[in-house]
């Protein structure tokens, strides 16, 4: 509950900046865009918080499974949901660069504030018994691509649904620098 309540502050305050932003910069269309955003985002992660609430008794296995459940399922959802708006809604009632950009900004806040919180709690992880260096490659490969894959992926689809260009290169950006993170977490802290 702590780290939900961290995210949370840290991302309610870029959802309140978003949306004052792109409420005086377009209007109501950017207003609506930006708080369709923060309302997407911040259901999307705070589902993943309540998954690691409900199942911190249950063994790694089924976490695991119970989390690549909620998080695909949400995906799909989100996906559904944004082509219901495509469809629904005239780009100009309700900007989908605001949209974008406050997904991402809203984004970025939650999982700093996240880990935030993380390091505040100070819990461990359990670290992974020491592997061979073939088998520290392929991780730290596997890391890096998916992080590329996921959030260029991401960015790719963004820029598509947007007309825009840059959304890709912010995607591999936020998905190199990710997987390094995680990289570091999984390796370098000693």
């Amino acid at each position: 509950k702590e780290m939900w309540r961290g995210a949370l502050s840290a991302s309610l305050v870029a959802t309140v900046i978003a949306i004052v932003f792109f409420t005086f910069y377009l209007g109501a269309p950017g207003f609506l865009g930006s708080a369709l955003a923060s309302f997407v985002v911040l259901i999307f992660f705070s589902v993943s918080i309540a998954v690691g609430i409900l199942s911190r008794n249950s063994d790694p296995i089924s976490v695991m499974a119970l989390a690549l459940l909620s998080y695909f399922t949400k995906l799909l959802l989100i996906a559904l949901f944004l082509i219901a708006v495509t469809r629904l809604s005239e780009p100009d009632s309700l900007d989908r660069t605001a949209f974008g950009v406050s997904a991402l900004i809203i984004s970025a806040a939650w999982l700093s504030g996240e880990v935030r919180a993380f390091f505040k709690l100070r819990l461990e992880l359990p670290q992974p018994k020491s592997q061979s260096k073939d088998n520290a490659f392929w991780t730290i490969f596997g890391y890096m691509l998916s992080g590329l894959l996921i959030w260029g992926g991401i960015g790719w689809g963004l820029d598509q649904w947007l007309n825009t260009g840059f959304f890709l290169l912010a995607g591999l950006l936020l998905g190199m620098g990710s997987a390094l993170y995680i990289v570091w977490l999984r390796f370098g802290r000693k």
